[in-house]
């Protein structure tokens, strides 16, 4: 669990609640948008070769846990909740919202053979769906549902996402709500429309009364129970907001409602993503999702899902036998030797980039004897860097350009980022944006507006470096090419 902080009282605090796949965060924010305690503690998920599935009351018990960390005094002052989850996550729940099986979890692919169907809507009207096809989404999931566990079809269900799963248990609503951000986000929404997909629900044997009504993500969804009360240690009857997907969340934390930045938040994975007026068809195949956000106005954020942010990058320490200051050491003088190094394609767990075809594989490629353990390390960091900045290319132009991350801390990174990007960099020092941004819709729900979050910093790209970087982003295109087995087909966007 994370350490305690505490402030002086301050009379009122929001409490926001992110529910990730593997963990459940809770912090506090007082009125200066100070967060002032953070706390949480992992909920792994059940993992296998094709499936990820969870008890739903596990959220609950976790949150119960994680909650009795928190300074006692501040949770007598909590006049408001806001939930951000895990997105895509399907969870099915009877009339009394009880879970009649495990929530299914976006990483499961056993509905990969079930994408077909999905495909043709898409191609029928791509601005419907409006995002490329996923096996963990909730629409596919249910196809295999319907297939394998028709049982489930013999009484009546409903539909619910985790965070409003989760919620349910803290207000006891009846039926239990959604919102754009994370109905958006499931292949049973018209993005376009903004309303469930007639055509998606009649494809998996489901009806609008087993979807849950929309709201928007400020809305009050209903008060603190007098149990769950209880049960947490919060006073009765606190205002409960509907609550956003946790990128939705993450964006209203770190202060991005308006189009024209794209924020690169870089962890085990990463999101490429820019806040946009309107939805664009043709983004779909380009491997670009659309989702609503959890703002007040009506925008989307368009975003490339990256696979290999981190994960690429520690797997490479590891093999390396090098510890992770080591590893960003090398940042440094990376664009410095790029002309002598190899060019590391980071794709060791695939990607979802159709402009590098259905399977890509992580590779090293012009190696030689005189290439050591720094060029391999150099060539990971400028190879990593440059995919993300590669696919940072394929959003819409903006005018500002934002780093999340814990990766953001080394100045060497941040540096390589911006004389890739060609562009000055804004650093969002905020590990916790997403229980930020649920306070902010928990805060928004009782009429309260905090203040958005600084960001931290600005990096700006090395002229002596630009020639560097060009070639280092042209490299990365050859190989991708090269490697793809289609030579000229992958260009840069």
């Amino acid at each position: 669990m994370a350490g305690v902080r505490t402030v002086p009282r301050v009379w009122a605090v929001w409490l926001g609640i992110d529910l990730g796949t593997s963990s459940v965060k809770l912090g506090l924010v007082d009125p200066a948008g100070t967060l002032c305690w953070v706390g949480d503690e992992s909920c792994e998920p059940s993992l296998s070769a094709d499936r990820a599935e969870i008890d739903p009351e596990r959220w609950w018990t976790t949150t119960r846990q994680v909650i009795r960390g928190a300074p006692p005094e501040m949770l007598a002052q909590v006049t408001g909740i806001g939930l951000s989850g895990q997105m895509h996550g399907l969870v099915l729940v009877d009339e009394h919202s009880q879970p009649i099986r495990n929530a299914i979890l976006w990483p499961d692919r056993r509905a990969t053979g079930h994408l077909g169907a999905f495909h043709d809507l898409l191609n029928a009207n791509p601005t419907g769906l409006g995002n490329p096809v996923v096996p963990g989404m909730p629409g596919p999931v249910l196809l295999w549902l319907r297939e394998f566990e028709p049982e489930l079809w013999s009484s009546p269900f409903r539909v619910l996402t985790p965070k409003d799963w989760l919620r349910s248990r803290l207000t006891g609503e009846a039926p239990v709500q959604t919102e754009p951000s994370d109905a958006s986000a499931t292949l049973l929404y018209d993005i376009a429309r903004d309303a469930w997909s007639v055509e998606a629900m009649t494809l998996v044997g489901v009806d609008e009364t087993m979807m849950a009504p929309l709201g928007a993500s400020s809305d009050v969804a209903g008060v603190l129970s007098d149990s769950a009360g209880r049960e947490l240690g919060l006073p009765p009857q606190i205002t409960v907001a509907i609550g956003a997907g946790d990128t939705a969340a993450a964006l209203l934390g770190l202060g991005i409602e308006e189009p024209g930045t794209t924020l690169l938040n870089i962890g085990t994975g990463g999101q490429v993503l820019s806040v946009v007026s309107e939805i664009d068809g043709a983004r779909p195949a380009r491997g670009l999702h659309q989702y609503r956000t959890g703002g007040d106005d009506k925008t989307w954020y368009a975003m490339a899902a990256v696979l290999n942010g981190g994960l690429a990058l520690g797997w490479v320490r590891s093999l390396l036998g090098m510890e992770w200051d080591e590893l960003y050491h090398h940042a440094d003088t990376a664009l410095t030797a790029v002309a002598q190094d190899p060019v590391f394609l980071p794709f060791l767990a695939g990607e979802r980039d159709p402009e590098i075809g259905p399977a890509p594989k992580g590779a090293w490629t012009d190696l030689g004897v005189a290439h050591d353990r720094a060029s391999l390390a150099r060539s990971a960091l400028v190879g990593t860097a440059a995919y993300l900045a590669r696919r940072a290319g394929a959003l819409p132009d903006a005018d500002r350009i934002v780093l999340s991350g814990g990766s953001i801390r080394n100045p060497g990174w941040t540096q390589l980022m911006s004389n890739l990007l060609a562009s000055d960099v804004n650093l969002a020092v905020d590990a916790h944006a997403s229980v930020r941004g649920a306070a902010v819709l928990g805060a928004k729900a009782g009429g309260h507006q905090l203040p958005p979050v600084v960001h931290r910093g600005q990096v700006a790209p090395q002229p002596s470096r630009a020639d560097q970087a060009a070639s280092a982003m042209n490299r990365l295109d050859a190989a991708i090419a090269k490697h793809a087995g289609e030579p000229g087909a992958v260009g840069r966007f």
